[in-house]
């Protein structure tokens, strides 16, 4: 089974935003999921076009004074029923980029209900502290069978990243669901 490209969610997900070139288009997303999703001009172009002979944006060529014209994209109702059905499904929870795709859904969870980035998040959750109980396991196990080696402080300082970065993404999810259900119920 091929892996989903998410980038045409991303676009989407731009697109409903508001309509736009493929260059306003790129700028917005550099600016914005650009810190944790990579996209290039290489990507966007052949994806809109995609998208547009899929029937998930149009396109509408613009005339501008004393520059060349410009092709708009704008999202269709079939788009945003694409973008609502990719949020609404249920994580790959053996994905390795699972914590990306996760932040690419709440940064367009206004697309869907507040229910379904709730359900995304503690599902991630879970993920993370299978992650930090795996790590707990493997520090106790560096500490009993490989006590005074010369690596051991070595394996345990890379251990403690991980463990440091999972226990961050435990936080950002309590503080995330915290803050998601304080809207829910206003």
């Amino acid at each position: 089974m091929s892996k989903p490209n998410n980038t045409k969610y991303a676009v989407l997900g731009a697109l409903a935003l508001e309509g736009c070139s493929g260059y306003d288009l790129k700028k917005f997303l550099s600016n914005s999921i650009g810190h944790f999703w990579k996209i290039s001009y290489g990507q966007v172009y052949p994806l809109l076009k995609q998208l547009a002979a899929e029937g998930l944006a149009t396109v509408k060529t613009e005339t501008q004074k004393k520059r060349p014209s410009r092709n708009v994209y704008t999202i269709t109702d079939e788009g945003m029923k694409e973008l609502r059905l990719w949020l609404e499904s249920p994580l790959e929870m053996t994905r390795t980029d699972l914590p990306k795709e996760v932040l690419l859904r709440i940064f367009f969870g206004a697309f869907t209900s507040i229910d379904v980035t709730v359900r995304h998040l503690e599902q991630f959750k879970q993920w993370a502290q299978r992650g930090r109980t795996m790590y707990i396991g493997i520090e106790q196990h560096l500490n009993e069978e490989h006590a005074g080696h010369s690596h051991q402080p070595y394996w345990l300082s890379t251990l403690r990243m991980g463990m440091l970065n999972t226990d961050a993404l435990l936080r950002w999810c309590d503080e995330s669901l915290a803050d998601l259900r304080k809207h829910e119920t206003s």
